[in-house]
């Protein structure tokens, strides 16, 4: 027999009666920042954290914090917080201080732990947390988040960033379990870091308050939002902005004559080039810059919305639109990294990446036209289900208690990778890579055969079809047909990063 199955097995069945005990798993965060700091990674480890705690659970999380000198520990809404002083200049790198010292209370603090999920791999304080965690408890699971986007483009980051990479390459081995929030982003991490195979797909929980709003657009006029941080390189701002005079000419032309707004929600670096090129433009009467606003009205405000529009240079998930398309709101986005894949869904309307202003304010002219009388929200009520935090949950439990004590398998895949966590599936949605972000295509009877949901074959190409999706895609599968990186119309490979 296989020894490492059955270790497998005997570290399933111990974890297994631990729970059926009414042992709860003791679970360990660690993580760059945390709450109060404000950002994608903060708030969903919060959330998720709270909610376990909630549930029962030990949790733990330790975290950077670059605003302390000496280690703080503290407790918010039952979760245990840990402050470790870090030097993170420019909000960035997040160096542990005394390196040697947190090297040594890894190993000495953390071994009473079931689980510890490391979170972002853009962090050196997470490479120097893998680097000490190399012998641990047999019954401890070790998993990781990576949170990754893409390799940075300023030289200087560059260099820093390949540095920590040339000790992540050989560090994340030791990782059980990867998580990831999207099929674009298991894709680039294993390309990037040349481990293939691996991880889950479990799509990031949406804030229960999102589902308690519905779409509510005004009868009287069109309001249009756009929100991120303000940055031109990054979110294209100045693109939507260049958009909006064409896009005014263009329902001028159809015979339009409701009013119309556009409201811009955010901070950043560009925000006063933004205002200027508003002036510039003359369309700073249509325009309302908005800084801040309270979570509840922010909700309001997108739920209120006629449309939302997104068009970012890149994104791993995409928190920001799958809310509004969660309310039910109709949503524009770039046809590019994970924002491509809820094109592919059906759930939204894609624009050509990269997009010129004409090809932005036509693709607005064509969804206002088609979408202000229907709602998207319940096309894919099966897939948008998975965005929730019970589901969440359930799938981040299952993984936490299904992972082995023996890591990866002699295929490269951890044993734990079958089932609902078979490569490209997304449970209850996506069955034999039929509609799924990178499952095995199938011939499908969706709207484009051959690759399920115009998102091709995955890996593999899409098989057979008739020319709408066959092979296409934006997997390793190549091939004819009608794939969604730009625009829904070059099929073939990743034109799309």
């Amino acid at each position: 027999m296989n020894r490492s199955r059955t270790v497998s097995r005997h570290a399933a069945a111990r974890a297994g009666r631990a729970e059926a005990g009414g042992g709860k798993l003791r679970i360990l965060f660690i993580t760059l920042m945390y709450y109060p700091h404000v950002g994608g990674i903060e708030s969903f480890l919060k959330f998720i954290a709270e909610k376990l705690a909630a549930m029962g659970y030990s949790i733990t999380v330790l975290t950077g914090e670059p605003r302390v000198t000496a280690v703080r520990q503290e407790v918010i809404n039952g979760v245990t917080v840990v402050r470790w002083p870090t030097w993170s200049p420019g909000g960035m790198y997040h160096i542990p201080r005394d390196i040697m010292a947190f090297r040594s209370y890894l190993r000495n603090s953390t071994k009473g732990y079931d689980v510890i999920h490391i979170n972002s791999v853009h962090a050196f304080i997470n490479t120097v947390a893998l680097a000490a965690l190399g012998r641990r408890p047999p019954r401890q699971r070790l998993v990781m988040s990576p949170h990754y986007i893409s390799k940075p483009k300023p030289v200087a980051r560059k260099i820093l960033f390949e540095a920590n990479a040339l000790l992540l390459r050989a560090l994340l081995r030791k990782v059980q379990a990867f998580i990831f929030a999207s099929a674009y982003e298991r894709l680039i991490f294993e390309e990037d870091f040349g481990l293939k195979g691996i991880g889950a797909i479990t799509p990031l929980p949406l804030p229960d308050d999102v589902f308690r709003h519905e779409w509510n657009p005004p009868s009287d006029r069109v309001v249009v939002v756009m929100s991120g941080r303000m940055d031109i390189a990054q979110k294209r701002f100045d693109t939507f902005l260049r958009a909006i005079p064409l896009f005014l000419q263009e329902l001028r032309c159809d015979g339009w004559d409701f009013p119309i707004k556009f409201k811009l929600i955010g901070t950043g670096r560009n925000e006063g080039e933004l205002k200027a090129m508003a002036e510039t433009l003359k369309i700073h009467d249509y325009i309302d810059f908005i800084r801040f606003l309270p979570r509840e009205e922010y909700l309001r405000v997108i739920s209120g919305a006629t449309m939302y529009v997104l068009l970012s240079e890149c994104e791993n998930y995409g928190i920001a639109p799958r809310e509004a398309i969660a309310m039910g709101v109709p949503t524009l986005v770039s046809c590019n990294s994970a924002l491509a894949e809820l094109v592919s869904y059906g759930l939204c309307i894609g624009v050509r990446h990269p997009s010129t202003p004409e090809e932005v304010a036509h693709t607005m002219t064509t969804a206002l036209g088609t979408l202000r009388s229907a709602s998207l929200k319940h096309r894919k009520g099966d897939l948008i289900r998975t965005w929730t935090s019970e589901y969440m949950l359930g799938r981040l439990l299952k993984i936490y208690k299904g992972i082995s004590a023996s890591g990866m398998g002699a295929s490269g895949l951890p044993d734990w990778a079958a089932g609902d966590y078979r490569m490209g599936t997304e449970d209850g949605w996506a069955e034999e890579g039929r509609n799924s972000p990178s499952g095995g295509g199938g011939e499908g009877e969706s709207e484009n055969e051959g690759g399920g949901s115009g998102v091709g074959g995955g890996r593999d190409g899409g098989r057979d079809g008739d020319g709408d999706g066959d092979g296409g895609g934006w997997g390793h599968g190549g091939g004819s047909g009608r794939g969604w990186d730009n625009g829904l119309e070059d099929g073939g490979g990743r034109s799309y990063r």
